[in-house]
């Protein structure tokens, strides 16, 4: 058992008791990764690579200084969860603490909590609408639309209440709030109105400062905010342009049939340590689908796989309309895709070699609804 690092929590929003810290055994100029699953199929420098790219984008974007200090990143999978390894009040949410202890995550890649880390450094703590708001809208894909139309009653009864958001509901919330005034007002007026504010303003501050900032009623800016959805910003790491993703090519009319090998090293393959029943590693693919309709993937496993969990996803790109597909081995799975760019991700099992094989077939069933 690696020696851990016992630190205790700095910030409010975690737990008052010490937390175990495993060791660090990935590091980047911003972060400092650390898991409690079995490093000894670690492969991270590439995803690594990657945050760095987005800490540093995100900064630029907010107009402040990338963190002067790496961000302690620790992956607690399921499995190893124990309150004296979460530094988190939530048990089931994971959060940013700080710089002394950092993030804390219960899935290996949360970029929301990152958005955390990169705005406390540059802007400092602030109200928590406006903290969560900016890290969905920057740490995540996905759109506001169911919440527009009654956005206005929702987001003031938000405010009146707690004024910090506790369900998924209220986090996009907060999210279309804050994509809404970026979006209309520009990055500059909005740091000026997270400046105007703390964590614990109350709704009539929140009021008056939005009014002294922006030059109208909140009623008024909310009203308008509700006329159109707001998506989130975050691409994922093939989609983006320019990307070195893999590319896979139809082998026949409406039919996608491939052996697909990764390895540590490949451009989008990570590694962040294995825990029992789960996948050792991830590679992302991309595919262009020339026809919206409903397909089927299947996945299995060749003579090279190791025993384990083998399975495989396809998520539109975020330039076509949202739609996922799942299977595992031996576990055929039907579903829409749009035309267009589409993100496979093969979840191999763990290996000492660092690397996976797969059989991957994708077939066009017909156009339309199932």
């Amino acid at each position: 058992m690696r020696a851990p690092v016992v630190l205790l929590l700095a910030l409010c929003s975690c737990t008052e008791q010490e937390v175990v810290l495993p060791k660090v055994v990935a590091s980047s100029d911003y972060i400092a990764y650390g898991t409690w699953a079995d490093t000894s199929t670690l492969c991270m420098n590439e995803r690594l690579r990657q945050w760095d790219a987005f800490i540093e984008e995100i900064s630029s974007t907010l107009e402040i200084s990338p963190p002067s200090s790496k961000i302690r990143y620790t992956w607690v999978p399921e499995q190893f969860w124990s309150a004296e390894r979460w530094g988190c009040s939530d048990p089931r949410r994971g959060c940013f603490t700080g710089f002394q202890q950092g993030i804390f995550v219960d899935d290996f890649e949360n970029m929301h909590e990152i958005v955390h880390a990169v705005d406390f450094s540059g802007l400092g703590g602030g109200h928590p609408i406006l903290r969560e708001g900016l890290a969905e809208f920057f740490g995540t894909g996905r759109s506001t639309e169911a919440f527009v139309t009654d956005f206005t009653d929702r987001f003031m009864q938000l405010l009146s209440s707690t004024g910090k958001p506790h369900s998924p509901a209220e986090y996009v919330l907060c999210m279309h709030f804050v994509g809404s005034i970026i979006e209309r007002h520009g990055i500059s007026l909005y740091k000026e109105f997270y400046a105007a504010l703390d964590r614990d303003s109350s709704p009539q501050e929140f009021e008056a400062a939005y009014q002294n900032v922006f030059h109208e009623d909140l009623l008024d800016g909310l009203l308008d905010m509700s006329s159109l959805a707001v998506t989130g910003q975050f691409v994922p790491w093939p989609c983006l342009e320019g990307s070195d993703a893999e590319v896979l090519e139809w082998t026949g009319e409406g039919v996608l049939r491939t052996t697909v090998h990764g390895e540590c090293g490949d451009p989008h393959f990570a590694g962040p340590g294995s825990v029992p029943d789960s996948f050792g590693f991830i590679k992302h693919y991309v595919i262009d689908v020339e026809v919206s309709g409903y397909y089927r993937l299947t996945v299995n496993g060749t003579d090279a796989t190791a025993p384990g969990l083998l399975a495989a996803s396809i998520q539109s790109c975020p330039a076509i309309p949202f739609e996922i597909l799942v299977a595992e081995q031996s576990a055929p799975h039907e579903g829409t895709l749009a035309a267009g760019r589409n993100m496979l991700t093969i979840y191999f099992p763990p290996t000492a070699a660092l690397e996976g094989d797969a059989e991957l077939v994708l077939e066009f069933q017909h156009s339309g609804a199932p």
